[in-house]
């Protein structure tokens, strides 16, 4: 008590101490002192209640004729009392709650606290002895800790509030648009974790835990509230391990089993607990010790399959990649010949070259739009040696380096993709075009998360200024899908970071994101020869970008004709440089291609004064 009485409390003002402050209502919110005081309060309360036992002034409860007798259970501020159905022993719980908030300060609030009977007693009686303890009276009390306090026969309707809560969180999930990996997190992260709470004390009914699954697998599998899809795959199958062929989810049944098999262990490791001595007291009372025997099983058969799904599942490519490629060598894709077997009844040809049937192998391996792909990958294709997918995946598994595989990775996705806009769209990349932009994207994804493995969360790499002698051309395209419209920024500063040139384009009839940085590109590099500017290092945020104007084999994309003329500036003029940069390097540019978008085709170009760049070139110097 004098630690709280003679605290004193000074002020830092402007890095000087202040005066002090003597508080008069015991110590601060927050301070580290409180759950210590807390905990000696509930002492203090407990201490009181087994007085009052001692000198039977209260009497608890007795669950069974040889265990212990219950009298308070207490958990933080939440405290559950035991007692006989009398008015002397409501009263003497008043008297205790009376002196507990006399002595510490602490006040019950009785409009949050309710009371409940034994079913056999009297309704009369209930309502007399309740309104001595001035509180409510319930039938039962609805949930202590988070978990129903009575589970009656009817156990799915003591549990349905999970379901609910689930359903909800699985209903705004399904308004998202929400890649294959992102689903397997919030299934595996969030929506599996709903009921396992509960899971810990309660065995859920299998056919509540089987609901459970259903509304997981719906999510999975794309379901809607109009239209359910097709589920290629059993729940029970999805719950086997990835490195055996499934994905990892729970099943909700097993994983309840071995949570409570923990409790279990609990029990026999604290065999002094207050729980166990009252279940020996009412279930085994008489029974003897049991010894935990060893149990000797065979080793599992060895899964042959077992390094492809390895390999699949630790190669370094984004998530709905891998889960693509899982999806194709467990044979659940959408094919048409896939379909066949869930009652599809149109057309069996290939979308790509119209073979006679599209199924895994001729879409991945045999079709030409593939091997065309494949090659200006560099990847070989011995489809030929080979029965079906996986056996191809695996024989490369054991042959190419990790790096070789994640292009095989995301070749086979990019192969899907342009599969299903030839049949929504009706439209499709060159199969040249498709390797570019596929690889140039992984090289993307691997740099981002090898740079992002040593970096400070929230720090941004701003412009830098160009050596001594030389100018820095930014240089950057903006894309709008819809309407295929398009606008390229180009600024260039000189070596002290001073404005001297910059242009804008609107960009009709520009076909990807790609097509209008490299356009960009190729204005900062006119825009520098106009100027007679002979030393500059143009930079861009598009690594594909940098990439295909760097190497020297000819483009034979629908693009390569503007990538030869960028190559034909870097080879005429020997110190242009192409780089690449963040984009929080390049966002004068990036705001400008931005701009031009808001112009009609008529103001195809506009000259940038330097008033327009002005604030943003400021902030954007590291210097």
């Amino acid at each position: 008590m004098t630690t709280l009485n003679t605290v004193s409390y000074s002020f830092m003002v402007n890095g000087e101490v202040c005066g002090f402050l003597k508080p008069k209502r015991g110590i601060r919110q927050g301070d580290p002192l409180s759950p210590y005081l807390f905990i000696l309060c509930g002492e203090g309360l407990s201490s009181l209640i087994q007085q009052f036992v001692r000198n039977q002034w209260i009497t608890g409860m007795q669950i069974a004729p040889t265990a212990a007798t219950l009298h308070h259970l207490l958990f933080a501020d939440d405290s559950l009392f035991f007692g006989k159905a009398t008015e002397e022993e409501c009263q003497q719980y008043q008297n205790i709650l009376y002196t507990y908030e006399i002595a510490s300060g602490q006040r019950v609030n009785l409009q949050k606290s309710c009371v409940a009977f034994s079913r056999h007693m009297n309704m009369d009686k209930q309502l007399e002895l309740a309104e001595i303890l001035g509180m409510e009276r319930v039938e039962k009390h609805d949930r202590y800790l988070g978990l129903p306090t009575h589970v009656g026969r009817k156990k799915t309707a003591s549990f349905n509030y999970l379901k609910e809560k689930l359903t909800k969180k699985v209903v705004s999930w399904r308004a998202k648009l929400l890649s294959g990996a992102g689903k397997e997190i919030l299934i595996k992260a969030v929506a599996q974790t709903v009921p396992m709470y509960v899971m810990n004390c309660y065995l859920l009914p299998v056919g509540f835990c089987d609901d459970l699954h259903q509304l997981c697998a719906g999510l999975w599998w794309g379901d809607t509230g109009e239209k359910n899809k097709i589920h290629w795959r059993s729940w029970e199958r999805l719950c086997v391990p990835k490195h055996e062929g499934g994905l990892g989810f729970k099943n909700l049944h097993w994983f309840n089993l071995a949570m409570l098999a923990k409790q279990g262990w609990r029990l026999i490791q604290n065999s002094n607990s207050l729980i166990v001595s009252l279940y020996k007291a009412i279930y085994f009372s008489t029974a003897k010790d049991i010894a935990i025997g060893t149990i000797l099983a065979p080793p599992p058969p060895v899964d042959p399959m077992c390094k492809l799904w390895k390999a699949i599942w630790n190669a370094k490519v984004p998530g709905k990649v891998a889960v693509h490629t899982w999806r194709s060598c467990a044979n659940i894709l959408p094919t048409r010949a896939n379909l066949l077997r869930k009652g599809y009844e149109g057309e069996m040809g290939c979308l790509m070259c119209n073979h006679i049937l599209e199924d895994n192998m001729h879409l991945f391996l045999h079709c030409p739009y593939a091997q065309e792909t494949w090659s200006t990958a560099s990847i070989p294709n011995n489809a030929a040696n080979h029965v079906n997918l996986q056996d191809w995946l695996l024989t490369l598994v054991g042959t190419v380096t990790k790096d070789v595989f994640a292009k095989v990775l995301i070749i086979m996705w990019s192969i899907w993709k342009n599969r299903n806009t030839q049949l929504w769209e009706n439209k499709r990349q060159r199969p040249s075009e498709a390797a570019l932009l596929s690889l140039g994207w992984l090289t993307e994804f691997t740099a981002i998360n090898t740079s992002s493995l040593g970096t400070t969360v929230g720090r941004q790499k701003k412009w830098e200024k160009p050596r001594h002698g030389w100018y820095k051309c930014s240089c950057d395209g903006a894309f709008v899908t819809d309407i295929h419209r398009g606008g390229s920024g180009v600024v260039i500063r000189d070596e002290h970071g001073q404005f001297r040139a910059g242009a804008g384009k609107v960009l009709v009839q520009v076909t990807s994101p790609f097509h209008a940085e490299l356009i960009a590109l190729l204005e900062g590099l006119k825009l520098a020869e106009t100027l007679h500017i002979s030393k500059i290092v143009f930079e861009t945020d598009c690594l594909l970008l940098q990439q295909a104007v760097s190497q020297p084999d000819t483009d034979l994309s629908t693009l390569g004709t503007i990538i030869a003329e960028v190559k034909e500036f870097l080879h005429r003029y020997a110190d242009f440089r192409v780089l690449h940069v963040p984009r929080e390097a390049n966002r004068v540019a990036h705001i400008l291609a931005n701009h031009a978008l808001n112009y009609s085709e008529s103001q195809s170009w506009f000259v940038v004064a330097p008033e327009f760049v002005r604030d943003v070139i400021l902030s954007d110097c590291s210097h």
